[in-house]
This record gives structure tokens, sequence and C-alpha cells, in this order.
């Protein structure tokens, strides 16, 4: 019973929302895309994801693109309910062809020649489904298939292939449906797979915005098994549930570490280069997570890797350092000097680093002689309060106190830091920390030092043992 309803809520929603003036719709995701913008915790991830892609750009046009990605994003989701329930005289109003179909290295009715279609994550991606309509002139025995995560629940299952195979496309299952996609690409069709970052732990380690970022490999191991050509399929808006289909080649080397990699800079190309596209990728997703929980964080592994490749068709020596890193060093110089090597091991480990140290006054001259960090800040002696809050301006990603104060916990807090580290011994609290390593009984005893427990927890968390 309950299936069904929520087959009938969807179907009752869809259809009001098709059929309501489309100044309704558009003023819901106005307002609900406000919302999401506004709430503490998702606009810590929009803000802090534009200013490590975008450091250069000033603050208020970061908040404008956040803002309008947030508004996209509802706008996706009342498309995704009301599209079903279009005409097809409607589709062919909201949406037109561009010439880059039907013409070019791009074309993607070319006869006798497999392609993978890559679309990125942007607002009208689910347009896709509506392209035999757009584009009439793609020949009805070419199939095209579309990768989709498939639901639990059966109803909503039954909904989403009904509304999405209408026009002849076929959903492929992220689950099960690789074999049928093999036989799409060997009878010379179409697979469009979504251009994923941070597809999770399959994902192929690469640099997307200046950062290390697990990007899905799926396109480019199908384009490299069938010999296919790569294109990269996108409907770019122009108006509330308006746009234009277009294809662009992104490789023609059936290889699965080209087409990742080439994949990667064109999208990067095509946001620098517009901010109507770049507002419209779906920025509110924590997609740069490389190795972010608590016991990997202090390296970087993964089990797929073509950064070589990327470094080289970026023109990069070495991975850039945009992951921060912020080390509240201890108040004694002994002890903080006691941390350097340490820190050392950390930077070869975690290359992607980018590390700031907070320092008393009094152990910043001997913090900027180690020459292990990017940069050293000195903490005030008065208006701590207002200072560290200022910090939140520069999104920092983790923070590792090497002190052992609440009010050192309390000042890390104020600084928005999403990942806040420390160790305590058993049954001690650290109520400020997101992330508390306990000191294990054999390391408390007094003549144990501080540096020696911190090589045990960050060991622990990831760095590779000497």
């Amino acid at each position: 019973m309950g299936m069904s309803v929520n087959y009938l809520l969807l179907a009752v929603l869809g259809r009001l929302l098709a059929v309501l003036p489309e100044f309704f719709p558009a003023a819901l995701a106005r307002f609900f895309g406000w919302l999401v913008y506004v709430l503490p915790i998702r606009r810590a991830v929009l803000l802090a994801n534009l200013h490590h892609a975008f450091p250069e750009r000033p603050e208020a046009w970061r908040r404008k693109i956040a803002l309008e990605s947030c508004r996209r994003m509802v706008e996706m989701g009342l498309f995704v309910l009301a599209s079903p329930y279009f005409s097809e005289k409607r589709i062919r109003k909201m949406f037109r062809a561009d010439k880059s179909l039907s013409e070019g290295p791009a074309k993607i009715d070319r006869p006798g020649v497999p392609a993978v279609m890559l679309v990125p994550h942007f607002s009208l991606m689910e347009s896709l489904t509506l392209i035999r309509v757009v584009y009439p002139e793609l020949p009805r025995d070419m199939e095209v298939g579309v990768f989709y995560r498939p639901f639990g629940n059966a109803s909503l299952e039954r909904w989403v292939k009904r509304t999405r195979e209408r026009f002849g496309l076929r959903l492929l299952s992220r689950k099960e449906g690789f074999g049928e996609a093999n036989e799409i690409l060997r009878q010379n069709g179409r697979v469009a797979v979504l251009f994923d970052q941070h597809p999770g732990n399959p994902g192929a380690l690469s640099v997307f915005l200046n950062r290390l970022v697990l990007t899905s490999e799926l396109a480019g191991l199908f384009a490299e098994k069938h010999g296919a050509t790569s294109i990269a399929f996108y409907t770019e808006r122009t108006g509330f549930w308006r746009g234009v289909m277009k294809s662009e080649l992104v490789c023609d080397e059936p290889r699965a570490e080209a087409v990742t990699t080439r994949a990667n800079a064109w999208l990067e190309e095509k946001m620098r280069g517009d901010d109507n596209l770049c507002a419209d990728w779906l920025w509110a997703h924590k997609r740069w997570k490389v190795n972010d929980e608590p016991r990997r964080r202090f390296c970087v592994r993964a089990r797929r890797d073509v950064l070589a490749e990327n470094l080289r068709s970026l023109g990069l020596a070495a991975a850039p350092r945009n992951e921060r890193f912020w080390i509240r060093l201890p108040e004694e110089i002994a002890a903080a000097e006691s941390a350097f090597p340490l820190v050392a091991r950390l930077r070869a480990a975690r290359f992607d680093a980018e590390i700031t140290f907070l320092a008393e006054e009094n152990v910043a001259a001997a913090a900027r002689e180690s020459g292990l960090a990017e940069r050293v800040l000195v903490l005030p002696r008065d208006g701590r309060r207002a200072f560290f809050r200022r910090l939140r301006e520069e999104y920092p990603d983790t923070l590792i106190l090497l002190t052992e104060s609440a009010a050192a916990d309390r000042e890390g807090k104020l600084t928005g830091v999403p990942q806040r580290m420390g160790m305590a011994r058993a049954g001690e609290k650290r109520p400020d920390l997101t992330c508390c390593w306990t000191i294990p009984a054999e390391l408390s005893a007094k003549e144990i030092s501080s540096a020696q427990r911190w090589e045990a927890w960050w060991e622990a968390w990831g760095l590779p043992k000497i």
C-alpha cells in the first residue's frame, strides 16, 4: 500500500507542477534555493568549495554563484517531478538542439561509431531523457542507454523507469546495467554516464579545480573497452526550465586515463570561462573528499591513480597544495620544535596539504624558520574571539590542535573549521573538537613525551611509519 501511495504522490505532484503557470515553480525554486543557501552547514560547504576553486575572485562573486547554484538545484528537483508530464510540443518550446549535435567531431548520431556521453552535474542534466523529442534526427535504431542510481522502493523505481523511458531511452542500473551498456556499445549505440567527482572508492585520484579529487572512471573504461569516442553532453540553461542541448568532443583517444583527465580539464575550463555554467554546477555537494575520514586523514591513498598523466596535461610538476591544514602549535618553543619533524612527515604524506601554523608570539619565529608552513598566523594577545571569527572567511579544512586547553578548543571552534582534531586521555572530554584520538594506556605514563603521543596519534590516523 505504501508503495502505491508513493507512486501516486509523485504523479500528483508532477502533474500539478506541470500544469501550474511557470512563474509558480520558478518562485518555489527561488525561495527554497535561498532557504538552502542560508542554512549554516550547507552554506559553509558551498562557500568553502568556491573559495578553494576561485580564491582570486571576490567574496561577493562567490556568494552570488553559491546562491544561484542553490536555486538551480531546487529547479532541477522540480524539473525531475514535472518533466515526465510535459507534452512533446511544450518540450520543443523549452529546449532546442545546438548544431554541435549534428555537425563536427561531437556529432552524436555518427553511424558505425560507438560513443560514451559524459554528462556533467548541471541543473538540467535530466533533459537528456528528452533528447529524441528535441533532436528527432537521432536514428531510432541507435540505442541510447543512461546510467542511473536505482531506488530500493519499488514504487519509486517503477515511477522513475516509466517516466524516464517514455521517449525510447533505456535506463541502466549502476548495480546491474554494465552488461547492457556493453551490448549497446558493441552495436555502436550511445551510453550516457554522469561525469561525477567523488563517486567513492572506485574513483581515480586526479586534479580538478586545483585540488585533489576522486573522479569516476566509468566513462573512460567503457571508451577503452569499445574504442568509443568520448563526448560531453550538456544542456546550457537559458532560463527557468529552458536550455540548449550541446555536445563537445572530450577525447577521441579511447584510453581510460586520457578520458578521465581530459574530462576534468574540459569541465574546469567550462566553469572558469562562463559564470552561467559555473552557477549551474551543484556546488552544495562535498566533492573534494580525498581521505577526509580521521583514520586516513594524514595521508593520500587511492585504489586508482591517474595523477601523473593529469599533472602532465596541466603542465604541473606537482599536485597543488590546496587542502588547508591548520596546526595550532604549543605555547612553549621546545614543545613546538619537537612537533616539526612530524609536520615534515605530514607534508610528504599529505602532498596536497597547504599548512598554516597558528602560533603564540614567542613561538612564531621558530615556526617561520622551520620552513614547513606556507604561512604563520601570530595569535594576538587581545581580541582573540574576533580574530578567530575572522578566520572563518579563509575556509580551512582541518585544524590540528597540539594544545590541550579548553580555551584553545573553543577558539578553534570559532573558526568554523569542519574538522577539528586533538587527543585526550581515557575518560577525558574535549567537546569542542569533532575528532578526538584517545591516548592508549601504555602512552599515558609521565615519562612519555608529548611528541611521542602525537606520533602515535598521527600514525593511527594514516601517517606512514618510518
